[in-house]
């Protein structure tokens, strides 16, 4: 049975980083698509690897809000539930509301490698 997930919209995480909010974005795309834009301070996080390197990277103090390419990118609802498994409170994981297209869509920053 697949876990629902807060999702949190792009103009709620901009608020939220406005605000000085300490939050982990974690971009689950493949490198190519991280290194060709990105938001900002995201950590790039490829689905593939979320498994093997999650307890290491991320901090299960923080929020962590986790985005792909756009609403339909089922990696993220899988990457969020890898995470579960993994002792991450699902209290503090987000999914990014259209994804990165939808970021970029609403016309905030991006940033590239």
């Amino acid at each position: 049975m697949a876990i629902t997930f807060n999702t949190i919209t792009k103009e709620q995480l901009k608020e939220r980083l406005d605000r000085g909010e300490r939050i982990q974005i974690v971009d689950i795309r493949p490198y190519s698509a991280y290194f060709k834009e990105h938001i900002p301070k995201a950590l790039h996080l490829p689905y593939d690897l979320v498994e093997e390197r999650a307890t290491e990277v991320l901090n299960y103090e923080e929020p962590i809000v986790l985005y792909g390419s756009d609403e339909k990118d089922v990696f993220t609802q899988r990457a969020a539930e890898i995470l579960v498994s993994r002792k991450f409170d699902t209290r503090s994981l987000y999914l990014l509301a259209e994804g990165f297209i939808g970021w970029r869509g609403g016309g905030y920053f991006t940033a590239s490698e």
